[in-house]
């Protein structure tokens, strides 16, 4: 989720990129509850635009290359995690490492055939 400003008050809006159809909703929507408070709470400023960044060079928080990576960031983020409770947050983790782990040891198809 990210807002964006523009030169015209009256454009201005957020923008939510829509998850996954495999995404718990009510986990979607803690996360942009999290995130958006996290940033008013901080009094960030928006990220640039497309094309700002492009002709500035800047670049945001991207999406996470890999599992393993998301994971990382997830168990990094502060907010987020006090957000969800800390509980749930050390759970949810530990459930991912345990898929992790699972898929690590499987065997794929791909595999069998070669």
């Amino acid at each position: 989720m990210r807002a964006i400003r523009s030169a015209r008050p009256e454009l201005w809006r957020f923008e939510c990129r829509r998850p996954g159809a495999d995404a718990n909703p009510y986990l979607v929507l803690a996360a942009i509850a999290a995130s958006a408070a996290d940033g008013i709470t901080a009094r960030s400023d928006p990220t640039p635009t497309h094309r700002q960044a492009t002709r500035t060079r800047s670049t945001s928080r991207s999406f996470q290359a890999s599992l393993e990576a998301a994971l990382r960031a997830f168990e990094d983020d502060a907010a987020l995690r006090e957000a969800l409770g800390k509980d749930f947050s050390d759970y949810y983790a530990t459930s991912r490492t345990w898929e992790l782990e699972g898929l690590a040891r499987t065997v794929t198809e791909w595999e069998r055939e070669r």
